[in-house]
């Protein structure tokens, strides 16, 4: 099976997951009660709420929820941040600091600092991640419920090898939605409710669902603007693109028949659907755009701002990038810590 899949530039891997396999202070390892989307009281699967728990805990991290930041001044005098309550327009704040990190995910990193530098009705490069689902079914688990313990979350991944500029064509994760169907069948079947539960009960094992992603490029026709009545985003797709990710498609539909899984239908996601958004604020060794950053995350328009986020990023992969992102930050604040 492995060299079907190799000669034909696929490739099956496992996909990381952050959960404990092991007790780890206040959290407790995965129950594998497939209950994962609906229930975590071991707390077992990370959450970015549990660092911020830690950090509450140290004398010199101050947290200041229900504020949103308008802008950041940086002048010689220093570096300003002004926000506002969220309920309450008027009150308004403004912090002193030495650097600033804006990290504030991709769509308001690139508003705050539009605000910040009055680039207002001034487009940016957006770069959106492609997306679409397939349903697919596993005819050998016809009324078989399989592992009692289990967890629902991405249990394989199928890539599409194939290059383009340097970044695999495709990466589907394989979810069974065993814990998260019955009721969505429920609620769909011609039957009367306890039949309909059997019905549900014979099916929901047979179901998986494909979660496909396609690499994002940077495109001139794809762009992020701030105007004075909020954020506005423009996505247009080729039509080189739109074969490309049709190829994608049907290579990786051949592997999921050689896993012995049966494509259903296949459904694609509204452009910049996804929430997988990178590129407003990229990278350039030669500033050229109206808003990047050196490559230690410094913005070229500012010397004490610093960007560690994936606006960054002047592409995304099909794979998954938290991690990525995670890292990146990391480095960038790392790089910070030591210039000071």
């Amino acid at each position: 099976a492995g060299r079907w899949f190799s000669n034909r530039k696929l490739e099956l891997t496992e996909p990381h997951a952050a959960v404990l396999t092991e007790d780890k202070s206040t959290r407790r390892k995965q129950p594998y009660r497939d209950m994962d989307y609906w229930s975590d009281p071991e707390r077992s699967v990370y959450r970015p709420k549990y660092t911020l728990e830690e950090l509450l805990q140290q004398k010199n991290f101050t947290y200041m929820p229900g504020r949103i930041v308008t802008k950041i001044t940086d002048s010689e005098s220093g570096t300003v941040i002004h926000s506002r309550s969220i309920d309450q327009s008027s009150d308004e704040m403004t912090h002193q600091a030495q650097k600033v990190f804006c990290a504030a995910g991709t769509v308001n990193t690139a508003r705050i600092l539009l605000q910040s530098f009055d680039l207002f009705d001034t487009p940016v490069p957006f770069v959106g991640k492609p997306h679409a689902f397939t349903a697919l079914l596993h005819p050998a688990m016809l009324g078989n419920p399989g592992d009692t313990d289990r967890f629902s979350l991405c249990q394989l991944l199928l890539l599409d090898t194939e290059k383009r500029n340097g970044l695999s064509a495709g990466c589907a994760q394989l979810y069974s939605y065993r814990s998260l169907q019955l009721f969505r069948l429920l609620s769909s079947l011609p039957f009367p409710i306890p039949f309909g539960l059997k019905i549900a009960r014979l099916l929901s094992p047979m179901l998986v669902i494909a979660d496909i992603r396609f690499p994002a490029f940077r495109e001139t026709q794809n762009t992020l603007t701030l105007t004075q009545h909020g954020v506005r985003i423009s996505m247009d797709v080729t039509p080189e693109e739109r074969a490309a990710r049709k190829n994608t498609l049907r290579r990786l539909h051949k592997g999921f028949r050689k896993l012995g899984v049966v494509p259903v239908r296949t459904t694609d996601l509204p452009e910049a659907s996804s929430s997988h958004y990178a590129g407003t604020v990229p990278m350039e060794e030669h500033p050229t755009l109206p808003l990047s950053v050196d490559q230690n995350g410094k913005l070229h328009q500012a010397k004490n701002i610093f960007v560690a986020d994936a606006s960054m990023f002047r592409c995304l992969p099909a794979l998954p990038h938290t991690l990525t992102i995670m890292a990146n930050a990391r480095r960038v604040a790392e790089g910070v810590l030591t210039s000071l």
